[in-house]
């Protein structure tokens, strides 16, 4: 199988340690020159300081995005941001709070090389905030065991891809032709947390395929959530069927 596309990594930055993508960016059974990172802080929280403790052979580079006024979640427009500059003709989505398994961005690779408008979305176990302690002496083999299954897995055959729908698409991880990025027009950069539905729905509309790839895994290291969360998600539902009046009751529903 070809691995001709080149990868261009998009990690949204609030702060915080880098540790944990960082880590499994560096232990990636990939070549490093298959793909870039493009890391996009939220104002400035010293990423470039930062990125000097680790011993990185990929090319990285650091963009800082400005609010001027703008309220609301800002990883829409932070991985728009990401992505006008990637090089990559493929965009691979990411979260920082995310674990890479070591053949995560190798899967992304092959499946990418296949052709087509495939957008790959990828698995994600999520480990509790009580095991969090496991993080700094557990491999990722043991720090799996310890999460809790992605919900989209359940019922299926594990570690085999499938076809998925639409609502299988989240930006913590998951990969999408940069060509067919664009012309969609990215994400809803609104504010609102349901930006992955509403980039997957209009995904669906032009036509891409979509693959959910468990064996392509993060782990998502959850933190403690606020209400003031949902209300917002419940906020993105309400903003996608307003977009898409044919989504008013499934949007409703959610």
């Amino acid at each position: 199988m070809s691995l001709e596309p080149f990868l261009s990594v998009i990690i949204p930055y609030a702060g915080g340690s880098l540790a944990i993508p960082l880590g499994g960016l560096r232990a990636q059974g990939l070549d490093p020159d298959r793909f870039e990172l493009i890391l996009v802080e939220d104002g400035e929280h010293g990423a470039e300081g930062l990125l000097r403790r680790f011993a990185l052979e990929f090319e990285v580079r650091v963009l800082v995005y400005r609010r001027d006024g703008f309220t609301g979640h800002s990883a829409g427009p932070m991985r728009n941001l990401g992505a006008g500059v990637a090089r990559g003709s493929v965009l691979v989505f990411l979260d920082s709070d995310c674990l890479l398994s070591r053949d995560c961005l190798r899967r992304h690779l092959e499946l990418a090389s296949a052709g087509g408008e495939t957008v790959i979305c990828g698995g994600m176990r999520e480990l509790p905030v009580i095991r969090q302690h496991l993080l700094e002496r557990a491999s990722y083999e043991e720090l799996s065991r310890a999460s809790v299954p992605d919900p989209r897995s359940l019922g299926h055959e594990p570690s085999r891809e499938r076809p998925a729908h639409w609502e299988d698409f989240y930006s913590g991880n998951a990969s999408v032709p940069g060509s067919l990025f664009r012309r969609v027009g990215g994400f809803d950069e609104s504010g609102h947390r349901c930006h992955d539905m509403d980039l997957g729905y209009r995904l669906a509309l032009a036509g891409a395929r979509f693959v959910y790839a468990p064996d392509c895994e993060v782990l998502h290291v959850e933190h403690p959530r606020v209400a003031a969360t949902r209300v917002e998600q419940a906020r993105g539902w309400r903003h996608l069927a307003e977009k898409h009046p044919e989504l008013s009751g499934f949007a409703e529903d959610r």
